[in-house]
């Protein structure tokens, strides 16, 4: 049996916080897997995800600081070699760094390295730092999207080792029952509802999609399941265009599963994404997605479940909106999509890509 450690930049409520936990506890060594997150403390960690509480033992919270800190090394260096681990799998640009430097000081370490988004090599010091990295150690690297690989490779002039698609527990998600879905969540039980699950944070379309919203009939309602530092102010924007009444915000929902159940469409309108796990969910619960073609989502959003616009082209989100109310998606299609997209392929991909190193 091998021992991993997933890095991570901290554990709030989040897509890849959610991949790398459905990862942990679908991989064959789920029972030897720790989780180390560099910011944040381990009370708010199981506050944002309590199915952690049986894991507790196995959750390290670093309270990293803002900035640099070249003692996370060190703190990385000694777990490693306390629990004896065999590899790392970081995510993101920061772990990235301080799981390459840690493994430099552990002979026989594996790591391998997820990239969910490659907007980070837009930034002249972290494709240099990117770039330092894979030159100097062998981490293997992950994209977890074809379009992502190609971002890589354009930007860094680096070819990923493999393409791994991210993926939800499917047996979670179906169609259901619409209007007990509905009343568990306190929601309209006659209206058109659109939902989107994202933080409520910048770039993630909320603002087009409520003005959109003012101009849809007024049977259409909008779900928004989410926190962030742009509640207040989209709020304000409801009040201003006087459709208050038509928005439901759910804050942190808790019944994800309800949530798409109850709702008739779904959309995500980013200006930039890697894989969100959301619009796998939407699929897996047989809702028509509305969304933008950026990171991985065209590899997904196919005409036979729903369509992808450009981020700017706000002028087509209402058309395509009412769209995704009339029309359903093609079930049979969504049967063969649930399959790609179901954790447990996910987790088999990087269990094969872990096995390897337990020889280094």
């Amino acid at each position: 049996m091998m021992n991993i450690l997933q890095i991570v930049q901290h554990l709030k409520t989040g897509g890849l916080e959610t991949m790398v936990l459905d990862l942990m506890k679908n991989s064959q060594y789920c029972d030897t897997t720790y989780i180390v997150a560099l910011e944040g403390n381990k009370e708010d960690a199981l506050a944002a995800f309590p199915q952690l509480q049986r894991i507790e033992h196995r959750i390290i919270c670093l309270n990293k600081a803002p900035g640099w800190k070249l003692g996370v090394v060190e703190q990385l260096t000694t777990i490693i070699k306390e629990k004896r681990i065999d590899a790392l799998h970081s995510h993101h640009i920061g772990p990235l760094i301080y799981g390459a430097m840690a493994q430099k000081q552990c002979k026989g370490v594996g790591h391998i390295h997820t990239i969910h988004d490659a907007w980070f090599l837009n930034t002249r010091r972290y494709r240099f730092m990117f770039q330092f990295i894979v030159k100097m150690t062998n981490v293997t690297l992950v994209a977890d999207a074809k379009t992502v690989a190609n971002d890589i490779k354009d930007l860094a002039g680096i070819n990923v080792d493999e393409t791994i698609l991210n993926g939800i527990d499917i047996t979670r998600y179906s169609s259901g029952d619409k209007m007990r879905a509905r009343q568990s969540l306190g929601l309209p039980l006659s209206e058109y509802l659109i939902g989107c699950a994202a933080r409520l944070a910048p770039g993630k379309g909320h603002k087009a999609l409520i003005e959109t919203l003012a101009k849809l009939p007024e049977s259409v309602h909008l779900v928004l399941a989410g926190q962030g530092e742009l509640g207040e102010s989209l709020e304000a924007l409801s009040q201003q265009l006087k459709i208050a009444h038509r928005i439901h915000w759910l804050g942190q929902c808790e019944d994800m599963p309800s949530f798409y159940q109850a709702i008739d469409s779904f959309c995500l309108f980013s200006e930039r994404e890697g894989l969100p796990l959301s619009v796998m969910e939407a699929i897996a619960s047989y809702k028509p997605v509305v969304s933008t073609n950026v990171g991985g989502i065209p590899e997904v959003v196919t005409s036979d479940v729903g369509m992808t616009l450009e981020p700017t082209n706000t002028r087509s989100l209402h058309s395509a909106l009412l769209e995704s109310l009339r029309t359903p998606v093609d079930r049979t299609k969504v049967k063969a999509l649930r399959k790609r997209i179901d954790v447990r392929t996910m987790s088999a991909r990087y269990d094969a890509l872990v096995k390897p190193m337990s020889f280094q």
